[in-house]
């Protein structure tokens, strides 16, 4: 009898230690490849000729690193919870310090916020390599970097997110090649308490818009929708925008229009 006991307890045992291990899921076999997500650093840049990275959060700290201006360390998620007031080219500046870490030296510091810019991007969410091409994720884009990224005027919304697939080049900001799709929502909820969205989709091709660059609104009991083809070329080949709402109904279509932007085609929509 105790020989079955025994036996029960070790059976036990070893199902409790399988179990607490965990079956083995598809990101955890061993023949698995592996991730090619590309983690994004935060980052501090100087702003000043000679940005001074000391040993310790003060002005009489030891001077490890001087980053010139425009040059940028990587932030390592660490401030004081102090500030300092100081003049920095002709402006009062009331700021902690920001605890960084230059790779190329392998050294850790601190230097002033005041004469640094602080960089968090939580706009990107993961960026993947696609071959010869790059897949981003991001959030958190404001109106004014769609336009920048797209070459084109977009809505007035606070927080775009969405994803472009993009051949790295010299111009960081811009859609060499690839797809691309953004979107927004609840502009007005804040204020009227009722949603309101819109999204924009389109390609590039050897850094030229190529193909049918779409924008979908809806609104407040009014909806939209507006299409401009492009021919491998930024000078549009055709254009057309429809509205509906109560009571009202928008048209407009126009051959190689006079601009080839969304918010001129909804102007003549009738």
């Amino acid at each position: 009898m105790k020989f079955y006991t025994f036996l029960l307890f070790l059976l036990l045992g070893f199902a409790s230690c399988k179990s607490d291990g965990g079956e083995e899921t598809p990101e955890t076999k061993p023949n698995t490849k592996p991730s090619k997500t590309i983690k994004v650093n935060n980052y501090v840049i100087s702003k000043v000729s000679s940005l001074r990275i000391r040993l310790s959060p003060d002005i009489k700290g030891k001077i490890l690193y001087t980053l010139k201006e425009g040059e940028e360390a990587t932030y390592l998620n660490e401030k004081t919870d102090f500030t300092l007031k100081t003049e920095i080219r002709g402006k009062m500046q009331d700021a902690p310090w920001y605890k960084v870490k230059v790779p190329k030296k392998n050294l850790n510091g601190w230097v002033y916020g005041g004469a640094s810019e602080l960089y968090i991007p939580e706009d990107v969410v993961e960026e993947i390599q696609k071959g010869e091409l790059k897949l981003k994720r991001v959030k958190n884009y404001t109106q004014l970097a769609v336009e920048e990224l797209i070459g084109m005027k977009v809505r007035q919304f606070n927080d775009y997110r969405g994803y472009y697939l993009y051949k790295p080049g010299l111009n960081k900001t811009q859609i060499i090649s690839g797809k691309f799709k953004f979107e927004a929502d609840d502009r007005l909820k804040e204020i009227y308490d009722f949603p309101t969205s819109v999204s924009y989709t389109g390609s590039f091709k050897s850094g030229v818009k190529d193909g049918r660059f779409k924008e979908v609104y809806k609104g407040y009991n009014y909806s939209s929708n507006a299409t401009l083809f492009f021919e491998n070329s930024d000078q549009c080949t055709w254009g057309m925008f429809t509205g509906s709402g109560t009571g009202m109904s928008q048209l407009f279509k126009k051959q190689k229009p006079k601009v080839c932007q969304f918010a001129y085609m909804e102007e003549n929509a009738n």
